[in-house]
């Protein structure tokens, strides 16, 4: 078990977005990187991102397990996971509350 909340390491994905957003457009443009790739790096960190904002949602839920099949497998820029993971009714309540 880690020693850092779902919260933790959602803060430290999302400032990992926020720098890769800022410095990879100057790679590309010196070439040190190819757009495919800066894209690519930012896409990944973008679903890490979101991953752990719908663990921190469940664990808000109190209760809401979520399962592998729950996580998002793609994310829509923009679109907080939190409002799409209740369109999709996903969240499971916990038989195991209180113990």
């Amino acid at each position: 078990m880690s020693d850092y909340s779902f919260e933790d390491k959602m803060k430290c994905a999302q400032r990992e977005l926020v720098l890769r957003k800022n410095v990879y457009p100057a790679r590309v443009k010196l070439g040190k990187m190819k757009t495919s790739q800066a894209d690519r790096e930012i896409a990944i960190m973008e679903a890490i991102h979101a991953d752990y904002a719908f663990l921190v949602a469940c664990e808000k839920a109190k209760g809401c397990l979520p399962t592998l099949s729950d996580m998002p497998s793609k994310v829509t820029p923009g679109k907080p996971i939190t409002s799409a993971a209740r369109q999709r009714g996903i969240f499971i309540r916990s038989s195991r509350r209180g113990r």
